[in-house]
């Protein structure tokens, strides 16, 4: 049956209905669609008011709406960077992810991600044949940093295992502040 606004009912309604072309217009060669039922004047009158989600027109601003997918994508990028397998290395650092840069430059960048010019770096890629450096150690950015031979103008003091989180902090706050081009 038919409401008397119009809106399809179910079979248990005993409302009449307003317009009778309605339903065979909604059946369509025998088989009826799917329309929402309504069993009563009272029920539609509601159904009037308080229209679905869907038929709502929602007035917000669009620096909300922007603020609003901001933040649910910060929130999936940090959800993705905490349970992730790579980067690792990089997360230890910089543990919050941020739309602000950290403010590292090019050399800064490869030396915390380890990617770069490193030959342990080459070797994952098979653009060389080993991951050693020329003294024979594996040649990562903390070997360079920390004891190869021959770079030993610039080594760091090697950090302890417990404090080699806070070294890795310390460096790269050290080096943001530091001028190296004069």
């Amino acid at each position: 049956m038919i409401a008397s606004v119009g809106i399809p009912t179910n079979s248990k309604s005993k409302t009449s209905s307003a317009d009778p072309n309605l339903r065979s217009r909604c059946e369509g060669r025998g088989k009826t669609k799917d329309l929402p039922t309504l069993g009563t004047r009272v029920e539609a009158r509601n159904e009037a008011r308080n229209p679905p989600f869907w038929g709502r027109l929602m007035l917000v601003s669009l620096f909300y709406l922007k603020s609003e997918i901001r933040s649910a994508a910060l929130s999936t990028w940090q959800d993705n960077w905490d349970n992730g397998e790579t980067g690792r290395s990089t997360q230890d650092i910089v543990s919050r992810f941020s739309n602000t840069p950290v403010g590292w430059n090019r050399e800064e960048t490869m030396f915390v991600t380890g990617h770069g010019f490193f030959p342990s770096y080459l070797h994952r890629f098979n653009l060389r044949a080993h991951d050693n450096c020329s003294c024979g150690e594996k040649g990562d950015p903390m070997h360079y940093a920390t004891k190869c031979r021959f770079t030993l103008s610039w080594h760091f003091q090697t950090p302890t295992v417990s404090l080699k989180l806070q070294w890795l902090k310390n460096v790269s706050r050290i080096t943001q502040e530091a001028d190296f081009d004069s």
